[in-house]
């Protein structure tokens, strides 16, 4: 688990090297039994603009979507982006997401980056996966989004601006059942 737990933190730091550190704020979210993910998240996050975050352990549900509440609770940004735990960002994707939400007008409330499998070649599987990405976040959502057809976001890569997303009310604690270990920048 350590190990992973320094993956997640480098996953998240390589997009620093695009974006001003002083204009990030990243909340890694652990919940409070996940006691060698948090020593390891601890041991880290060595820099100011990385702060670990405990989710109460002891509170329901244990969801990811709880612990995104947490973190919005103290997010301090005008936009909030979610990374799942094993998330490797393209350097570049929060100037992506930052230059849509210029390019469009006040009532964009989110941005989804693609995911991209990178262990197609690993097995079956992960190609069926590889291709059904591809299909989704190439073709489909962006055929959904030109006609102005509502869609479901992933649960990663989400950029939102704050304000809206704290309008909205956050995530539904109760909607998905997943570990709580994810980011938010």
């Amino acid at each position: 688990m350590k190990l992973l737990a320094g993956n997640q933190v480098s996953g998240v730091c390589a997009i620093i090297p695009d974006y001003p550190t002083q204009a990030l704020d990243i909340k890694i979210l652990i919940e409070g039994d996940d006691v060698e993910t948090l020593a390891a998240a601890l041991a880290a996050a060595n820099a100011p603009h990385i702060e670990i975050v405990v989710v109460p352990a002891a509170a329901t549900p244990r969801t990811k979507p709880k612990a995104l509440n947490v973190g919005l609770a103290i997010a301090r940004g005008e936009f909030v982006v979610v990374y799942d735990a094993e998330d490797r960002p393209h350097p570049q994707q929060l100037r992506a997401a930052l230059a849509a939400f210029e390019d469009g007008d006040e009532k964009l409330a989110c941005v989804q980056a693609p995911l991209a499998i990178d262990n197609a070649d690993a097995s079956w599987i992960a190609r069926q996966f590889a291709a059904e990405y591809a299909i989704q976040f190439r073709e489909l959502l962006p055929f959904l989004a030109k006609l102005k057809l509502p869609f479901a976001l992933g649960g990663t890569s989400n950029h939102f601006r704050t304000e809206a997303l704290r309008k909205a009310g956050g995530w539904d604690a109760y909607n998905v059942r997943e570990k709580s270990r994810a980011f938010l920048a």
